[in-house]
């Protein structure tokens, strides 16, 4: 919009310049704008959902591609019409000794990065806990039905209208006249397209409720798919349907979004459809319209509807072809070991498992997932298909195993148990389970030996606590050893939500167990993460708080409460513990167990974090890593006076990366000794 009107003007003195209009349409109203979340609106719908802001740069090679094409064919154009106009005499006004560039109202480049950022924090700020409930969805009011208004739209409408009202205000009437500028144009795209987007809406409920099933599953197909319903539907609502309808396929290698796990590939294809054919029609993307708009003010004639379509499809669509065999044709969409409905079945599965075994304790403290079987489901088929929220299924099946545990009934306690290895043999298989990376190092494997040793007597709880350096694979080795000894396993996961439990328990009120979600939150990232200051919350909810936990610091509440409830458990049954500080609490206490560090090579762990979370690079992952460990150590220090990490603190310090998450498991298995090992087995 910026730049219409001074190639309109630098052109008034030629007759042939429609093509000039339609081309501008075709590169800087559409193409231009692929290479960022603000250049085009579908872009900011992807970036809002998970997208990085940087991504869309990958785009440039192909971007490149379609300006040289197209500008090519547009000096042939433009030349051939040049040549005309200087046949009929016409020529610009050169009585001028030179040509004067100077730019007023530069004031509002000022408004123009307010915009920007506008933009910018509508794809942020949703991720941030102070716009969230506890449930994770972003807060906002309620408008009617299931519509609501976010506060982070609200905050990015506000911002672009104290702009414009700035700059309307601030800029004089003189530069606004001189620039041709008219509200003839954008009152007419807005009129227009308000009805556009109220009769579309049928069309994008069905692709929305449909698009799964209508069989698109290829990069190419995708790419047209997106491209043709954009040049009639508007581009940004369609991207949103078929990146939804992407994700939504199972893929498990890609791009990780909001929306499922997207193949680059396709998450290319699906955006270069959205933006570059939006250009097909005037209404596919609502810019079209305004500079069609703008350049019929001031008197070029362009196109009717169908005649632009004789410009696009003539010209784009011979280009999109090429693009197709040069980019997008390519064979599949991702690895999928297991298609969609097979990880939907596994999931329908783990939630029947629970519910069985809620029928058998009777009690509604006991059950995993209490809501509805379809959002539950769903949830669990994304968590199956993407492979960086794997520990969160892990801490699921965890907590369903340590309540089947304690059926009474040995018959039922056997059959859930039974279909719970199932289940759990089956989610191993998955190439996005949470144990399908491995941190070995084949030459550092050759050269192990070690000795078997007994610990406890068979009269004695066998708890187990695990330190470990993420990356090292700690956490496979904790969830794998408690299920080989039959025995409960505690993460950071079951850990909050055991809390929480209590806490509802305690107080027998909702209002407190809701209360609670905000110190859990800490708990299920890291122990480190416990440690850090929370900034977003309020006044009323620190008074709360303080009151709450008796005027101690609110970390320092929730580490006492951990501890206590550590000690409880360990006098009642035998455990496996990730983290907590739970070595030292128990030997504070007196408390018989056993003390693991499991770490690797600085190496494997980095090539470990980049299998489990394929965002990361090398040096993102090495980064990561060193900053993670020190607000581990950090916490455990403080709340220890031990050194974390020190051999010296632990019965065994064990190097996974010389024997591999199942060989490590083996390892500890024997040193733990036969006679407790066959006792947990039984």
């Amino acid at each position: 919009m910026l730049m219409i009107r001074p190639i309109i003007k630098m052109n008034a003195w030629r007759k042939r310049r429609r093509h000039i209009v339609i081309f501008f349409i075709f590169m800087v109203s559409n193409m231009g704008g692929c290479l960022t979340p603000i250049g085009d609106p579908p872009l900011l719908m992807g970036f809002m959902r998970g997208v990085p802001f940087f991504w869309s740069l990958k785009l440039l090679p192909i971007l490149l591609f379609n300006m040289i094409i197209l500008l090519f064919i547009f000096y042939h154009f433009d030349m051939k019409a040049y040549r005309k106009d200087i046949a009929a005499g016409l020529k610009p006004d050169i009585s001028k000794p030179g040509t004067e560039v100077k730019i007023r109202g530069g004031h509002n480049l000022i408004f123009i990065i307010m915009i920007v950022i506008a933009v910018i924090l509508s794809g942020t700020l949703p991720s941030m806990p102070m716009f969230q409930d506890a449930a994770g969805n972003v807060l906002g009011i309620h408008v009617f039905g299931e519509v609501t208004l976010s506060y982070p739209a609200i905050i990015e409408c506000v911002i672009i209208l104290v702009s414009a009202f700035l700059s309307f205000k601030t800029t004089d009437g003189s530069i606004r006249r001189e620039n041709h500028f008219t509200w003839g144009a954008i009152h007419e795209v807005a009129v227009l397209f308000v009805g556009i987007f109220i009769t579309m809406q049928p069309a994008l409920m069905i692709l929305k409720a449909n698009g799964a099933e209508l069989g698109i599953t290829k990069p190419f197909e995708m790419f047209w798919a997106t491209g043709l319903l954009s040049s009639f539907l508007d581009n940004t609502p369609t991207y949103l349907v078929f990146l939804t309808t992407a994700g939504a396929l199972g893929l498990t290698q890609g791009m990780v979004t909001a929306l499922g796990t997207v193949p680059v590939k396709m998450l290319e294809a699906i955006s270069c459809g959205a933006v570059f054919m939006g250009a097909n029609t005037y209404i596919g993307n609502a810019p079209n319209f305004m500079v069609k708009s703008i350049a019929d003010e001031n008197g070029i004639r362009m196109p009717s509807f169908f005649g632009y379509l004789i410009w696009s499809f003539g010209i784009l669509i011979p280009v999109f072809l090429v693009d197709m065999l040069v980019f997008f044709l390519e064979e599949g969409g991702g690895n999928m070991a297991a298609t969609k409905e097979e990880i939907k079945e596994l999931a329908e599965h783990i939630y029947d498992l629970d519910a069985e075994v809620y029928v058998h304790l009777g009690s509604s403290l006991g059950r995993v997932f209490n809501r509805d079987r379809e959002r539950c489901v769903n949830e669990l088929t994304e968590l199956l298909t993407t492979r960086p929220q794997g520990h969160l299924v892990r801490s699921e099946l965890g907590l369903i195993a340590n309540m089947a545990r304690t059926i009474e009934d040995k018959e039922e306690r056997a059959m859930c148990m039974t279909e719970y290895n199932r289940i759990l043999n089956e989610v191993m298989s998955l190439p996005t389970s949470f144990a399908s990376g491995d941190v070995i190092d084949p030459i550092l494997a050759k050269l192990n030996s070690f000795n078997v040793a007994n610990r406890f007597s068979n009269d004695d709880h066998l708890i187990i606590c695990i330190s470990w350096t993420y990356g090292s694979g700690g956490i496979d080795v904790g969830f794998k050893l408690a299920d080989k000894l039959h025995i409960n396993y505690y993460d950071a996961d079951i850990f909050a939500a055991v809390l929480k439990r209590l806490d509802a328990e305690k107080d027998k009120t909702i209002r407190d167990a809701a209360g609670y979600a905000h110190v859990s939150e800490e708990l299920q990232q890291s122990p480190a993460s416990e440690f850090e200051a929370v900034t977003h919350m309020s006044l009323k909810d620190h008074i709360k708080y303080f009151s709450r936990y008796h005027g101690l610091n609110r970390q320092d509440a929730v580490f006492f409460n951990q501890s206590d409830l550590i000690c409880d458990m360990a006098k009642k049954e035998d455990f496996i513990i990730m983290g907590r500080c739970a070595d030292a609490i128990l030997t504070n206490n007196g408390i018989p167990h056993i003390s693991i560090y499991i770490t690797a090579p600085i190496e494997q762990r980095i090539q470990r974090a980049i299998e489990v979370n394929s965002e990361l690079d090398r040096k993102k992952a090495r980064h990561f890593l060193k900053k993670l460990d020190k607000k581990h150590a950090h916490y455990y220090n403080f709340y220890t006076g031990r050194s974390w990490g020190n051999a010296n603190n632990y019965d065994l310090c064990i190097n996974s990366a010389s024997y591999g998450i199942d060989g490590t498991v083996d390892f500890i298995l024997r040193m733990i000794g036969s006679d407790k090992d066959k006792k947990k087995s039984e």
